[in-house]
């Protein structure tokens, strides 16, 4: 399932439900359809052998000559990502909506791509554009509710997320979500029950995953918020142990460890922090490790 949670967080789309094409043209015969496979099959390949610009290439090969082969657009979007080329990898799907404005797939690409950039509320227009196609996706349904959730429209984003279990009860990334979402309201309202929801929705991830490093560390969160330290400790160790270098257990266990005086364990959770995620911290946050690690040598 974190395998699950990564390549979704990139794009890639495990099984999008796809409408039935109307009307079949001779550009539909299998003969036809063959060759660009191939050429896919040959992209997909030689990114896995670490040649992604020739895959990229290959890929925008199957484009110019069939501009509605889906999986090539959202295909070279995902690699264009791994080059660092975002901008033009949001260019990719959005030129490839405008050429099959109703693919399912793309239109799902497109969403989760505008999640990554930031780009809210576009996202929404976005799934809602797919929703009205077919709204059974549970995946459009869940990002859908992560686009609300950034937009600080809680019961838009439970709402969505609520759905999306009642289209699969077994989606652990959804009850992560969930309990994140329940900690936003927390935090605002302070309210007991809350939290208690927040908390018991980490479980049920864990339940269903119990992999599932993003939820062990929303769990920790949740635990700590209601005065358990131990068990925060505990949830948040378990999350390093499945993901090492996860940024928020680091931190927080430097911070949990420092408030109970073991400042030689504080010191070694900020220095793996550092290591790992000091060239994306903003100056203020840089600022704040460095003093932090200071206190633990002193």
């Amino acid at each position: 399932m974190e395998t699950r949670e990564k390549l979704r967080s990139l794009g890639y789309l495990a099984s999008p439900q796809v409408q039935a094409r109307a009307a079949f043209s001779p550009k539909d015969d299998l003969k036809v359809l063959l060759p660009d496979h191939a050429k896919w099959m040959r992209a997909t390949a030689a990114r896995q052998a670490g040649r992604v610009e020739e895959g990229i290439s290959l890929l925008r090969e199957i484009i110019a000559e069939r501009p509605d082969f889906d999986l090539a657009h959202t295909y070279l979007s995902n690699y264009l990502k791994e080059t660092g080329q975002r901008e033009e990898a949001l260019a990719v799907l959005r030129r490839a909506l405008e050429r099959n404005p109703s693919s399912l797939r793309i239109i799902s690409s497109y969403g989760i791509a505008l999640v990554e950039a930031g780009r809210f509320d576009e996202a929404v227009t976005a799934f809602e554009r797919g929703l009205a196609l077919v709204d059974t996706d549970p995946e459009v349904w869940n990002y859908l509710g992560v686009a609300h959730w950034n937009r600080g429209r809680f019961q838009d984003a439970q709402r969505c997320y609520e759905k999306a279990l009642s289209l699969d009860s077994n989606y652990a990334i959804v009850f992560n979500n969930l309990g994140s979402l329940y900690l936003s309201e927390y935090l605002a309202a302070k309210d007991p029950k809350i939290l208690a929801k927040a908390e018991a929705e980490f479980r049920g991830a864990i339940r269903l995953d119990p992999g599932y490093a993003s939820a062990f560390n929303g769990l920790g969160t949740a635990l700590k918020m209601r005065g358990d330290a131990a068990g925060a400790v505990g949830a948040w160790e378990r999350a390093l142990e499945l993901k090492p270098d996860f940024a928020y257990p680091l931190y927080n266990l430097g911070l949990i460890r420092m408030a109970e005086g073991n400042r030689s364990k504080a010191l070694e959770y900020f220095l793996r922090y550092k290591e790992k995620h000091y060239g994306s911290l903003a100056a203020g946050e840089k600022a704040r490790l460095d003093s932090l690690i200071k206190d633990c040598r002193e």
